[in-house]
């Protein structure tokens, strides 16, 4: 006897369909019984054939695209980004504060552009930042850095911030002071934009001592 089976893989995302035969002999003396069961299994499998073949016709216009397919390297976005365009934040014992509202001051002192960073909670409450520069004859452009921001340079450049329960820390107060740098082009009109970051510590009259880390701004001008 013939026996003749019939294995379908069909991979609908790809698209594909694969068909493969085995089919085994049995030699036996009965010719008409051979047909017989022979044509019995053809039509099974065609039957077979063509359930399978519509099934397909059916899952492809269902959908003709697959699953999106994550990359296993791909990263999970970073959720700890900052996410709104206009920004200062930075880091007090690793606790991340951030401004809520934020914004630049252009001015001139004699010949030079001056630069102000002021940032609060909402409506100007605490927490606080504010950082001034009295300006050079390098103008404020992208590249400048501040790497003595501390109490023997007060006169020219200062940081400062207020925690939440109001308490006053400055760079004047600090001999070893802060770092601030700007990063990026800026546009020294109103609405222009300048970024950059900052870290360092700063100390309170008292000598209470803060250190911030992972310093980061961009604010635009607000006039």
């Amino acid at each position: 006897m013939e026996t003749t089976s019939l294995f379908i893989t069909f991979n609908h995302w790809s698209k594909t369909l694969s068909l493969s035969y085995k089919t085994n002999f049995i030699p036996i003396t009965q010719t008409g019984r051979i047909s017989c069961t022979y044509n019995i299994q053809m039509k099974q499998i065609n039957l077979l054939l063509l359930f399978t073949l519509s099934f397909m016709a059916l899952m492809i216009s269902c959908s003709d695209e697959g699953p999106a397919l994550q990359n296993p390297d791909e990263k999970e976005p970073d959720n700890t980004a900052t996410d709104t365009e206009y920004y200062i934040s930075y880091k007090i014992d690793g606790t991340l504060i951030s401004m809520v509202d934020s914004k630049g001051l252009r001015g001139k002192e004699g010949d030079y552009n001056t630069l102000t960073l002021e940032g609060s909670g909402k409506d100007g409450a605490h927490p606080k930042f504010r950082f001034y520069h009295s300006g050079s004859f390098i103008g404020i452009v992208g590249g400048l850095n501040f790497d003595d921001i501390n109490s023997q340079n007060s006169s020219s450049y200062y940081l400062e911030i207020t925690t939440q329960d109001g308490v006053l820390y400055s760079s004047k107060n600090d001999p070893e002071g802060c770092y601030l740098a700007i990063t990026a082009k800026v546009t020294y009109t109103k609405d222009g934009t300048v970024e950059g970051k900052f870290n360092g510590f700063v100390s309170s009259e008292d000598s209470k001592r803060l250190e911030i880390t992972d310093g980061r701004y961009k604010v635009k001008f607000a006039n």
